[in-house]
């Protein structure tokens, strides 16, 4: 590895997962408002990768996620809709 690059853990995802679809997105988007919703082209959004970044990362910057989707709810009501 080159000096100076990081090395993130990336833990094997099981494939019992369900992969993220632009219906999901579609869900949320009835429960709450399009502009707190960020999401990827890859998920039917117009969210660019990078702006997910900083969800994507602990805070000790040594695991990196992949997610494509962040939702930003406003109020208590969209939480438990969420869930």
């Amino acid at each position: 590895m080159p000096l100076g690059q990081k090395c993130y853990h990336k833990p094997a995802r099981s494939s019992e997962f369900k992969q993220l679809s632009s219906a999901d997105v579609n869900h949320f988007k009835t429960i709450m408002p399009a502009e707190t919703i960020l999401a990827t082209a890859a998920v039917g959004g117009t969210a660019d990768p990078i702006e997910l970044e900083g969800f994507n990362a602990d805070w000790l910057n040594k695991y990196r996620g992949s997610s494509q989707l962040v939702l930003r709810p406003k109020t208590t009501q969209e939480v438990s809709d969420i869930l």
